[in-house]
This record gives C-alpha cells, structure tokens and sequence, in this order.
C-alpha cells in the first residue's frame, strides 16, 4: 500500500460535481491527497485507510469495500476536494509569485464570493462525511479494520464526528476540545445577577 494511492481520481469529480471539464488536473492532484489524509483518513482510521488503499492498488474493492467507497466515501471526498480546490485554482504559483488567474472571457469573483463559495463545498462535505460515519457505525462487523485500527503514536483511530465548528467569545478560556481557534465562555459572565 502507498500513501500516495488515491481513492477518487479528477475525473471522477468532474463527472459528480460542478468542476468544469478543462480544468487543469495538477493542482487537483494534490488537493484529493491532502483532502483524503485530512478529512477522510481520520473518519476510516489507518487500518481502513490502507485496507482501501492496498484493494485500489490491487484489482480494485468488491463486495461491501466498493459500497464503501462508491456510496460513501466518494462522495465526502469530492466535496472536501472542492472545498480546498477553490484556493488552489483561483491562486496559481508562478515564477513571479502568487498569481490570481484571469480571462478575457470570465469575471474574477471577489474574496468574498471565493469564501461563501469555499464554506457551501465545506457543508456539502461535512453531510457527506458524517453519512459515512454513521454508515461504519452501523455496519462495523463489515469492516474489521475499522474497529481495530491498529496501535501506536503513529496510527488514526475513526473519528465519530465529520462537523466542525470553531467559534470565539473574546476574552473566554481556551478549550482545547472544542477545535483550534476556539474559545470556552466563560460562567462568571453570563450568570443572572437577578
């Protein structure tokens, strides 16, 4: 099994989504790959993951393995893909650093339009991923892997949640639990003094 074996390739995600045809399928490589170690590797575990992966490098998942990834994992994949995809496909390294691509043909949507745009991929994922979820919750006894996901520093044990949220209550505690960037509120504050 390779780390690098993806599970869903780009013409899969223009076919099911709305990515245009003649988009450039290099920055996508390596979306589906960050996409995949990020959102769905934790929602399989590590032993799933390489389970899936050896099956792809191999004649392919049959039986209740390919309903996994047909029915399910796809299509959070796809969606998580988009939702760092955006970015990647506004913005373009070159040899004269950042670049915003233009046409003669296309208006530029601004940042925010890239935002509102970028968070709609994101909740379409999140549904997706914790279908998925449930469904391995359901079906565990299908796949062995996904209740023994292995031991060691190194190894992903499923998450039960694909939602995230982060919020920030100035001056709160800081919750590690509650995601980066979050914040507990505070008792004292919000007590009623009548």
């Amino acid at each position: 099994m390779s780390s690098n074996t993806l599970l869903i390739s780009v013409q899969q995600i223009k076919d099911r989504t709305g990515l245009h045809g003649n988009v450039d399928e290099k920055p996508i490589v390596s979306d589906i790959k960050f996409a995949q170690d990020a959102n769905i590797l934790p929602i399989l575990g590590t032993a799933l993951m390489d389970k899936l992966q050896t099956l792809i490098e191999g004649a392919g998942p049959t039986g209740d393995y390919a309903i996994l990834l047909n029915d399910y994992i796809i299509d959070a994949l796809m969606y998580y893909v988009l939702s760092e995809g955006t970015s990647s496909l506004t913005f373009q390294l070159y040899n004269k650093g950042l670049v915003k691509k233009t046409s003669e043909n296309t208006v530029t949507s601004d940042t925010q339009d890239i935002i509102n745009q970028v968070n709609q991929f994101k909740k379409r994922a999140e549904f997706y991923g914790q279908k998925l979820i449930r469904y391995l919750k359901q079906n565990h006894a299908l796949f062995p892997e996904y209740t023994s996901p292995g031991n060691g520093i190194d190894v992903d044990i499923p998450t039960t949640k694909a939602y995230t949220t982060t919020f920030y209550m100035n001056g709160g505690n800081r919750c590690s639990d509650l995601g980066e960037g979050a914040y507990q509120v505070s008792d004292s504050k919000f007590k009623n003094n009548g």
